[in-house]
């Protein structure tokens, strides 16, 4: 989340946004709230105060490019928007987490 936040629309780390996908429905919201403030905090990043309004203002054009190849090995393949769409659904449901 955070080279995904941090990078904003330079980021080309599209198997961040596949593994965001498949990991985010088995977190914890507290836990993952506390691990994404001292993560961000560590790198001497500002922790957003909504991480799906930054999310949803990405220009993912870089991301798009890159999502071929991110996905090569995956079976059933998701297409970026969909997968994108989720992360931010899923983010947004963590009350209290990601959301300053």
């Amino acid at each position: 989340m955070h080279a995904l936040i941090s990078h904003e629309n330079l980021n080309s780390r599209s198997k961040d946004v596949y593994d965001l996908a498949i990991l985010l429905p088995k977190a914890n919201s507290t836990i993952l709230a506390e691990a994404l403030k001292r993560c961000f905090e560590f790198r001497q990043t500002v922790v957003p105060s909504n991480f799906t309004k930054v999310l949803k203002s990405l220009d993912t054009k870089s991301l798009e490019r890159g999502w071929v190849s991110a996905i090569a090995s995956v079976p059933d393949k998701p297409h970026f928007n969909t997968t994108l769409i989720t992360i931010i659904r899923l983010i947004g449901e963590m009350k209290g987490a990601c959301h300053g």
